[in-house]
């Protein structure tokens, strides 16, 4: 099948809609082990007792979690992302208002034929203060 006649949008849609199924799918295996594991622990007789300390399980979390096999303070599930950088730690972006002057330090297509004035060096053909 060729891809000519589609817009690239198309593709992108495409991309997105395989990667939602897939992500969806994963969830939905990672649900059936869990349920698994609860059925499990309900024929064992042990469902509604926290599987690391042994204690009931609140009856409102068996509720909310039906699929639970710990109570909250010993969920494994209970992780905190602690590499996020804060957002006042994030780099600025360059708001470009200096930006030919930073890419003429490094030289520029002009000769010395280009300016009127006499300089010794292409380093002196821009100040910074001109811009001030």
């Amino acid at each position: 099948m060729s891809s000519y006649d589609n817009h690239p949008a198309d593709i992108g849609t495409e991309l997105y809609v395989h990667e939602r199924d897939i992500t969806l799918d994963e969830h939905s295996r990672n649900e059936l082990v869990k349920v698994a594991a609860a059925l499990k622990a309900m024929n064992e007789g042990t469902y509604g007792a926290c599987k690391k300390s042994g204690e009931d399980i609140p009856f409102e979390r068996l509720q909310a979690v039906p699929t639970t096999l710990y109570s909250v303070e010993h969920t494994p599930d209970q992780t905190l992302e602690t590499d996020r950088v804060p957002e006042d730690r994030l780099p600025h972006p360059d708001d470009g208002i200096d930006s030919f002057n930073d890419a003429a330090d490094y030289g520029t297509s002009e000769t010395p034929s280009d300016f009127i004035e006499d300089k010794d060096n292409y380093n002196e053909f821009y100040k910074e203060d001109e811009d001030k």
